[in-house]
């Protein structure tokens, strides 16, 4: 195959079958050969002005640790190079630690080139670099290697600059999304973007090309920016029609910025120069940084349509199209199969669920861990074409489970279609961004019960009847059955808070020191989270994480081991857990009186309220809702007596309250109850939501003193 039908085939497939994390951040530098790239002999250093040189500290953020001199970022899609330079400077003691850089790639996909590294004295003396290169392994993406060019700038003090550049070359036939996701990172210090990977979908109805994800300037980094150079040199209009056989023309849009253009200079590259750019900082709990991050992205879209409306239009009829291509077929073997299996049944709710838990019991192809196409083959699995095949077959993909309980509902006689929803694990809909599949990426099953509608999710592993995954609440979706794309907003009901309830039972000993067992019974959306990570983990990696995660409700050095798991592989909404707990030092005896320190047990402290302010919003991801309840059970030579004692805190969002008392007169007793009635919270509600917390923090952290 020619590099000129590559590319076009590469276009084509990204247009529909890429997630969107990979969409908005860059397409077709993937397809990139073996080409002459940039600076082949010496680099082309851009000269460091003096000023630059008596540099004290960062203009834009003082007191920062190292700054950005300069920055500049070149893909050119004409001559299938990259290029990427970058020179900062040390500003204080902390900032040496720039002086560690590493540069990522995919082994056998992408190879680091032409890599050039100087430095300078304070005193403004050139060093050139003579130290080794190194190479390690970071992590494995999608069955490929990742591997990190490593190298030390050596003598870094404050004041000194340090400078490298680099090209890019690909083998455009081992070439992959995790590819896609390393070259996204170049110019940036950030490897990932969101880190995370969704099953695969499928459902790709359309293979017309009306738009496709070309490339994005990622504007913002770590550190702060005082200047930055940004190039692109896209494919000419004729030459892309010669590939794709469609007229495109390039479109830009602007992301968390304003106020800017880029031009055409005279090599007829789209350039971009700014300065004084802010660096971006992840927050814990914040939304997708992917979607937060100041940029610029291109798009090739499709000539014939003069607005976004009409991209839309055609892309979510194209998807209706294919449904029902695959939907209407054969339905008297449906028909067959939804008589069989709700035979005998009569209540509406009863029969629903009998598709439902058939749906769930079809092999779920998207969940089998790292299946490749040799392991697809060796299986001799095939592409189903129709529900019929479903049927028969008994495997499938995400899609076709989905839309085969949908058609097994509708003749059964409920009014029942598919919708196509944005899962906002890695993204939030954004409908300027002209990308279909990899914007919906996932469908759910949307039913009329008694009068209301009823969002089902049967393609995801053990979700229960009734819900949905948490990624596919709060979001927005496109319906099967309507005219025009229609988006539509998916709300959840309360059932949809998370529901915990944590179990502590302990003796204490004259030591102060407690040992027991905990309990913790997870339902709704956190079960359903811990269910579908043991489906790609082993039971040691398991064991290992559950540990870690109950052990942030203790204090330090406190000893969590994990004893057994219930309802790990079911569709039920709960799952429990068992633990022997060893927590020493809780308790000082002095005379006639014992103070403890519970109240917090089971709690896990909320680092993120740590910061005087939010730049993004808040994403617990679904509300919730924890019980606590903690006994310390006393020596039989004890008596215990003290009053009951209550504290609660309420606001329009949130609930928290503690009880504490004496049972048996050996027994102190200590129940606590949160609840968060939603997820997402905007920056200006910040200190309201922190107030909350410390206030409930600080009850916390009282002791309970107990007269003997």
């Amino acid at each position: 195959m020619s590099m000129t039908n590559r590319i076009g085939t590469y276009l084509k497939k990204g247009c529909r079958s890429i997630f969107f994390r990979v969409f908005i951040i860059i397409g077709i530098i993937g397809a990139m050969s073996f080409a002459a790239l940039a600076g082949a002999d010496k680099p082309n250093w851009v000269p460091i002005p003096p000023e630059e040189f008596a540099l004290k500290d960062c203009p834009g953020m003082p007191g920062a640790s190292a700054v950005y001199l300069y920055r500049e970022i070149f893909y050119d899609m004409a001559n299938l190079s990259a290029f990427v330079h970058k020179r900062i400077k040390i500003l204080t003691p902390e900032g040496r630690k720039y002086a560690d850089a590493e540069i990522h790639y995919i082994k056998d996909s992408l190879e680091i080139k032409n890599l050039f590294i100087r430095s300078f004295t304070p005193d403004g003396k050139e060093i050139p670099f003579k130290g080794e290169i190194f190479e390690k392994k970071v992590v494995g993406v999608n069955n490929m290697e990742m591997i990190a060019k490593t190298f030390t700038f050596p003598n870094v003090e404050v004041g000194t600059i340090i400078e490298y550049c680099y090209s890019v070359k690909t083998d455009l036939d081992n070439f992959s999304t995790a590819g896609l996701t390393i070259l996204s990172s170049l110019g940036s210090s950030d490897i990932s973007e969101d880190g995370i990977s969704a099953p695969y979908e499928g459902g790709f109805d359309s293979e017309e090309m009306n738009a496709s994800p070309v490339y994005s300037w990622i504007l913002q980094d770590s550190l702060y920016t005082m200047k930055a150079r940004f190039r692109f040199l896209p494919i000419a209009p004729s030459a892309l029609k010669d590939m794709i056989g469609k007229s495109m023309r390039l479109i830009w849009i602007f992301q968390k910025l304003s106020g800017i253009q880029p031009f055409i200079n005279a090599q007829k590259e789209i350039e971009l120069e700014m300065t004084s750019i802010p660096p971006f900082e992840k927050e814990e709990l914040m939304s997708p940084p992917s979607g937060e991050r100041m940029a610029v992205v291109f798009f090739y879209f499709n000539d014939e349509f003069k607005t976004l409306d009409d991209f839309w239009t055609k892309e979510v009829e194209a998807w209706r199209k294919g449904l029902k291509k695959f939907m209407e077929k054969d339905q008297d073997k449906i028909q067959s199969m939804a008589t069989g299996l709700t035979q005998n049944t009569t209540d509406p709710v009863e029969k629903l669920n009998k598709l439902y838990e058939w749906a769930q019991q079809i092999k779920n192809l998207s969940y089998i861990p790292d299946l490749s196409v040799d392991q697809w083959k060796e299986k001799k699995f095939k592409e189903n074409k129709k529900v019929s095949d479903v049927l028969e077959r008994k495997y499938g993909c995400r899609s076709d489970i989905t839309r085969t309980f949908v058609a097994l509902a509708r003749a059964a006689k409920f009014d029942a279609q598919v919708a196509r929803v944005t899962t906002r694990i890695d993204k939030s809909f954004r409908k300027n961004y002209p990308v279909f599949y990899g914007q919906f990426d996932s469908e759910i099953a949307v039913v009329m019960l008694n009068g209301k509608e009823m969002y089902l999710d049967p393609a995801t592993p053990f979700c229960p009847f009734g819900w949905t995954e948490w990624s596919k609440t709060f979001t927005v979706g496109v319906r099967e059955i309507k005219n025009g794309p229609d988006f539509f907003s998916i709300l959840t009901s309360n059932t949809d808070i998370s529901k915990s309830r944590i179990e502590v039972d302990v003796s204490i000993d004259d030591l102060g020191d407690l040992n027991g067992t905990a309990k913790v019974l997870l339902n709704g959306h956190d079960a359903l989270d811990w269910k579908l990570r043991a489906i790609t983990s082993d039971q040691a990696e398991l064991k290992k994480d559950w540990e870690d995660y109950f052990r942030r409700g203790f204090p330090s050095g406190s000893k969590v081991t994990f004893k057994t798991i219930e309802g790990l592989k079911d569709n039920k909404p709960g799952l429990t857990v068992n633990f022997d707990i060893q927590v020493a030092g809780m308790g000082i005896n002095a005379g006639s009186k014992t103070t403890l320190q519970v109240l917090s047990l089971g709690t896990t402290k909320m680092d993120l309220f740590s910061h005087p302010r939010r730049v993004f919003p808040i994403d617990f991801q679904f509300p919730q809702e924890i019980l606590t309840d903690i006994k310390v059970v006393f020596p039989d030579k004890i008596q215990l007596s003290t009053p009951p004692k209550t504290n609660e805190i309420n606001t329009d969002f949130a609930h928290f309250s503690i009880r504490t008392g004496i049972e048996n007169e050996k027994t102190l007793r200590v129940q606590k109850e949160f609840k968060l009635t939603r997820h997402y919270f905007e920056p200006v509600l910040y200190s309201k939501l922190k107030t909350f917390v410390t206030q409930m923090e600080t009850s916390e952290e009282e002791p309970v003193i107990i007269s003997r």
